[in-house]
């Protein structure tokens, strides 16, 4: 299935894909490649630690206007944050500093996985029929 669709690209976006005749094609090529990078770089995280995430980062917006200014980027801290001064590391039962030491450790393209996977988690229209752990790996996450 298709479908048409009117975007407006930001100027980081705009000189990602250059100057080409069809525009369409390339923000297909590049989409379908992208697809395929967040597939073969979501980590394997613990259930607990996607909850954890998925938790912290509900109602938040972790769009990316400049690739420098990524809240993939700075994932790390908010996470240690959020163990800290949310109680996430207890209601999850977890240890949220070695997560986010873990997450720092990260390859950009990790910790942009992880906030595609949210991203399609809080998405999603089977968010209250399906059971979270199952939904996770719908949408993408790698569960160990």
């Amino acid at each position: 299935m298709s479908r048409r669709s009117t975007i407006h690209l930001s100027t980081p976006a705009d000189e990602v894909i250059g100057e080409v005749e069809n525009l369409s094609g390339r923000i297909n090529n590049i989409i379908i490649r992208y697809g395929g990078i967040m597939a073969g770089e979501t980590p394997l995280l613990s259930l607990a630690e996607w909850q954890m995430i998925c938790d912290m980062l509900n109602a938040t917006v972790i769009d990316a206007d400049y690739r420098d200014a990524d809240p993939a980027r700075f994932l790390w801290a908010d996470i240690a944050e959020s163990g800290r001064l949310d109680g996430l590391a207890e209601k999850w039962s977890i240890d949220t500093e070695a997560l986010s030491q873990r997450v720092r450790n990260m390859t950009y393209a990790q910790q942009v996985a992880i906030l595609e996977v949210v991203a399609k988690f809080w998405r999603s229209p089977k968010i209250n029929d399906t059971p979270m752990a199952d939904l996770l790996q719908e949408c993408g996450a790698k569960i160990n």
